[in-house]
């Protein structure tokens, strides 16, 4: 092969190379049971360059992608080769898939490209391959078959069917003299070809759109339509735009303002009010040739008396024409500024709010204990039904006999059931006065602390013994590793020294604080002590008695 012939095809190369991946044919449908034509390069497709090619030696392979990759097509009865087209007859669902043509010489890839084919089945066409033409009323319209091309060489023969429905005609070209409205629809080319003896067909279809016609549409106003409102500011220059579309260039289409039916002046004099001629615009966006023609009504110092006066524009053609009217109304100003008073109203009813949102806050934290006795005692409410507990307290002091240890000692026997269980309705368990002797003390302590829901401690600062020691520790780690039950800590005397507390008791004084005895002060019912402790206490119904001093015996 000569040098001028070698570049000759690295010209023709590359000018397919270049068009590979832009081009819309890279999408094809077929209906099911017709055929399928996939064309390679379709968008910079040329016959001579592909002929040239061919007949330098390159040649094209097709393949089909699978579960395994691409896979090389063979020719078969069904499947034929035209160098760089491949035609896929009697398609099924199952041929639907991406397909991948490949350009190659002797040795080497030069180029490939891939292909999606869609196959359908249901109408006789799909919408997403379809061909979109339009057309206006009373023109003649005339519609050729697409991709007959492909069919130059071969024998076929063409029926147009208009819906999936009506049989048209059977000629190569569709032609309607006087297209109406009726002619909508999508016409459908049927080319029949016979392939060793049996007959396939492959179809296209057009969508024409009839839409009426630019010299029959009569001019529209756009704006104003009707009587619109509008806001302006007193002293302040005003421009409206009144707009109408027409569907030729008219020279005989005016527009124009009146006011009482009498003309608006042009803005050549010193008028406070007068009228502007617009442009006309060419509208681009539009399927037809329209324009857009703008008269403007001009106001350069908006005063009262302008306000509320009806101003109409006029549009007037050799066909139908049309008006609309507008009215000037004062612009509502809203002020921005702020008055001392209402400043001072404002800062007040702020100052107030939060007065009132910090009583509220502190009213609960005082009367926290009280709001919530009050809410138990209203509402009934009971936390120890269906808990399976015998006691609501188990009850722990210094049993020594020291002398300093009498008085907590008559207070955890005496004045604590006193209250607790004949005045407040709660069942206590205390060791001493509850458990039967000859029992083993550690089983007898761990049994009855479980079957309790609070465990109460009156603090002391005297050395615990070992039967203290073990209900403390037993306590401590049912509510503080098991978190079985909470502990309600009684400074039935002033702690002078918290450090002569075991650790772990300190650190629970600490998080939780402690309910104090005040003598005196805490002998009724109602003292701040008692209700502090049936706080603590599980919530429960019972009968309350009438309130009684507690005397110390």
């Amino acid at each position: 092969m000569h040098l001028k012939e070698q570049l000759g095809i690295l010209v023709i190369i590359l000018e397919i190379c270049k068009g590979i991946g832009w081009c819309s044919g890279l999408h094809i449908g077929a209906l099911e049971g017709e055929i399928a034509i996939l064309t390679c390069n379709k968008c910079k497709e040329n016959a001579r360059s592909w002929s040239e090619l061919q007949n330098s030696g390159f040649t094209v392979e097709w393949s089909v992608n699978t579960s395994s990759g691409f896979l090389k097509l063979t020719q078969t009865e069904k499947v034929f080769f035209e160098f760089n087209t491949l035609r896929l007859l009697g398609v099924t669902l199952n041929n639907t898939g991406v397909y991948k043509c490949t350009l190659r010489n002797e040795t080497d890839i030069v180029a490939s490209e891939q292909l999606e084919l869609e196959v359908y089945n249901g109408k006789c066409y799909n919408k997403n391959y379809e061909y979109l033409r339009s057309s206006f009323v009373d023109q003649s319209t005339n519609l050729i078959c697409p991709e007959m091309e492909l069919f130059s060489s071969t024998k076929h023969r063409v029926t147009w069917v208009k819906d999936c429905d009506q049989i048209i005609t059977s000629k190569k070209n569709m032609h309607i003299d006087r297209t109406q409205k009726i002619h909508a629809g999508h016409y459908t080319c049927i080319n029949s070809v016979e392939y060793d003896g049996k007959e396939y067909n492959i179809s296209k279809t057009i969508n024409l759109v009839v839409k009426d016609s630019p010299e029959s549409m009569d001019p529209k106003m756009t704006f104003p339509i009707g009587m619109v409102a509008i806001e302006v500011e007193i002293g302040k220059e005003t421009a409206i735009n009144c707009t109408a579309i027409l569907y030729k260039n008219d020279p005989f289409v005016t527009l124009y303002w009146q006011k009482n039916n009498s003309f608006v002046s042009m803005c050549e004099d010193n008028n406070h009010v007068c009228s502007e001629e617009g442009t006309i615009e060419h509208i681009e966006k539009q399927s037809h040739n329209s324009y857009r023609r703008i008269s403007t009504l001009i106001f350069k110092n908006v005063q009262e008396e302008h306000l509320n006066m009806k101003y109409d524009c006029i549009l007037s053609s050799t066909m139908k024409g049309g008006n609309g009217s507008i009215v000037l109304i004062k612009k509502k100003v809203i002020s921005t500024d702020i008055s001392h008073s209402s400043f001072s109203s404002g800062i007040i009813m702020v100052v107030v709010l939060m007065i009132t949102i910090v009583t509220v806050i502190v009213i609960c934290v005082l009367l926290k204990v009280d709001i919530v006795l009050v809410y138990r005692a209203v509402t009934g409410k009971d936390e120890t039904i269906g808990d399976f507990k015998e006691y609501d307290a188990y009850v722990t002091y210094d049993s020594s006999t020291s002398s300093s240890a009498e008085e907590e000692r008559t207070f955890a026997l005496e004045i604590l059931p006193k209250v607790l269980e004949e005045q407040l309705g709660y069942q206590l368990c205390i060791y001493q006065r509850d458990v039967l002797p000859g029992g083993a003390f550690v089983e007898c302590v761990l049994e009855y602390i479980e079957k309790s829901r609070r465990l109460i401690m009156i603090l002391s600062e005297e050395n615990m013994d070992g039967e203290r020691q073990y209900e403390l520790v037993t306590g401590l780690h049912n509510a503080l590793v098991d978190r079985k039950i909470k502990i309600i800590l009684i400074e039935y005397k002033p702690l002078k020294d918290l450090g002569s507390l075991p650790e772990s008791l300190q650190l629970l004084v600490k998080s939780n604080g402690t309910v104090k005895w005040k003598d005196s002060v805490s002998m009724k019912v109602n003292s701040r002590f008692w209700k502090k402790v049936q706080y603590l206490m599980p919530a429960k119904k019972h009968v309350s008695s009438d309130p009684e001093e507690v005397k110390m015996l």
